[in-house]
């Protein structure tokens, strides 16, 4: 076992040893762990629904990254987690967010292994969010949020068929408007009192991923935890702000536009320079 490999089960092991709750004001969204490493690289992708009919809540997020020039990176990325069909009279809720980024990579080579490389970054970004919740017709609470964040990663690549990542990303967290409409129960009026008084929120966002697959598409698993130490208050209230089914898993593909036809691109120059003879 590798020690980038011992490394990343470890980090996953206490990012599941975190607690969880049922609903959310807010939910983290994925790390940007799929790597621009050059020139010209273009990443689009996306985490994949939840089979499973019957899961508390649904999940959709779609990621595009660009690098214009070596070293530059730019990021776009969208989120919508929701409740899933539920029975009727029971709480339904949604959060969405997006938001973007720039930021500096570096990749290099290990020297030893020509076939393993890893890559640093670092990205700074401005998201907007809302959250909202609702009782079919007879209430509805809204509430808008924004975050400042700086996040970094470390990738290590054993090989191109499989890739460990770990991030760090620091928020901070803004709730800025609340809006009440119909019967909203005391419960969320409490927490939304609470929220007012400690707003803003600081919070830190460990994430590891796994990536499979070929250079040009990928599979991925990835896991987002959550930590802020001024959401104690929170904790017993009808809707804590921890996010949802923490740690937040997820499973996706990653295209890299930039890779299609890199083998056979690199077998016809080989063959003009006559090493294919």
């Amino acid at each position: 076992m590798s020690y980038q490999f011992a490394t990343g089960l470890l980090y996953t092991l206490m990012l599941l040893s975190l607690g969880a709750c049922n609903r959310s004001f807010y939910s983290p969204n994925e790390a940007y762990l799929h790597g621009l490493d050059q020139k010209g690289s273009i990443r689009i992708g996306g985490s994949l629904p939840n089979p499973n009919p019957n899961a508390e809540y649904r999940e959709f997020s779609g990621l595009a990254a660009y690098s214009p020039v070596r070293g530059l990176g730019l990021v776009g990325s969208y989120q919508r987690v929701g409740s899933n069909q539920l029975e009727e009279g029971t709480l339904a809720w949604r959060i969405q967010l997006l938001e973007g980024a720039v930021g500096y990579y570096y990749k290099r080579s290990l020297r030893s292994h020509p076939n393993q490389s890893f890559l640093l970054d670092v990205y700074g970004g401005y998201g907007a969010g809302s959250t909202r919740f609702s009782y079919e017709d007879l209430g509805r609470l809204d509430i808008s949020f924004d975050r400042l964040f700086l996040s970094s990663g470390v990738h290590f690549w054993l090989g191109r068929k499989f890739g460990v990542s770990f991030g760090l990303r620091l928020t901070q967290l803004n709730f800025k408007k609340a809006t009440v409409g119909g019967l909203v129960g005391n419960a969320e009026i409490e927490t939304l009192l609470v929220i007012e008084e400690e707003n803003p929120f600081f919070t830190v966002e460990p994430s590891v991923q796994y990536t499979f697959g070929s250079p040009s598409f990928r599979v991925y698993l990835s896991m987002t935890g959550f930590s802020s130490k001024n959401v104690d208050r929170l904790e017993n209230s009808f809707v804590a702000i921890t996010p949802i089914g923490q740690p937040l898993a997820k499973v996706g593909f990653i295209i890299s536009p930039n890779h299609f036809g890199e083998a056979r691109r690199k077998k016809q120059a080989e063959e003009a320079l006559g090493f294919g003879n």
